[in-house]
């Protein structure tokens, strides 16, 4: 599921709405909270105990959150991602 919507998310992120401030800000919070909770010191606590029964790939989880900050490659959006 988390697979599918990050695709969708990376297919929309290519238009105006999240460049503009407001959605920005939210977009960019979301995607730092999910790299802190991938990379940061408690992601030991990740586990899961089927990983491709729920498809869980956090490496490719990964590729897509740094893809969707790419993709939303305007100065306001880095501000955002860089304030927290």
């Amino acid at each position: 599921m988390a697979k599918k919507d990050l695709k969708q998310l990376l297919a929309i992120t290519n238009n105006s709405p999240f460049r503009t401030p407001a959605l920005g800000e939210r977009l960019a919070a979301m995607l730092n909270h999910n790299m802190a909770q991938l990379l940061g010191s408690n992601s030991d606590n990740l586990k899961v105990n089927n990983p491709d029964e729920y498809e869980w790939h956090p490496s490719e989880f990964l590729n897509r959150i740094v893809s969707i900050y790419l993709a939303v490659s305007v100065p306001t959006f880095f501000k955002h991602m860089i304030r927290k």
